[in-house]
């Protein structure tokens, strides 16, 4: 095993299908090559991130919190 994870979250709210991969991935799922982050608070899996992008908005320089148990990140 590994000290990743990786999880796939279904595209219809309260649909099952999502999965979670504890130790590793699954290439089943992979769409690319497994993409690390380091860990910028390890006690809130929080990461840093360059760029968010929504429609025509871009905001740089945040950070996000790596959650499993919500539908957002």
């Amino acid at each position: 095993g590994s000290n990743s994870f990786s999880f796939l979250l279904s595209q219809t709210p309260g649909a099952e299908g999502s999965k979670i991969v504890l130790g590793g991935i699954n290439p089943d799922y992979a769409e690319s090559p497994m993409k690390y982050y380091p860990l910028s608070d390890p006690k809130y899996w929080k990461i840093a991130l360059d760029s968010l992008s929504v429609g025509e908005n871009v905001t740089k320089n945040l950070h996000a919190i790596v959650d499993t148990g919500t539908s957002v990140i």
